[in-house]
């Protein structure tokens, strides 16, 4: 859950949007700055297109996280 001192999410996939020309680009980076896996990354970005609010974001970052198999 994000804590006042971190970055709200919509602002991660909203600068992962503006930095890079493909989407391909922009997913990797909100996958790598969020710690969630790919198909996560691509459902946040969706989401922030149709305009979700940050509690729904954070909702989905925290639902089906990946497990971790060693």
């Amino acid at each position: 859950m994000i804590t006042p001192n971190e970055e709200p999410i919509k602002n991660i996939i909203r600068e992962a949007f503006l930095n890079h020309t493909n989407r391909d680009s922009s997913l990797s980076e909100i996958s790598e700055e969020l710690l969630v896996s790919r198909q996560k990354a691509k459902q946040l970005f969706f989401a922030f297109l149709w305009n979700a609010d940050e509690n729904l974001l954070t909702r989905m970052t925290i639902e089906d996280e990946p497990v971790w198999v060693p």
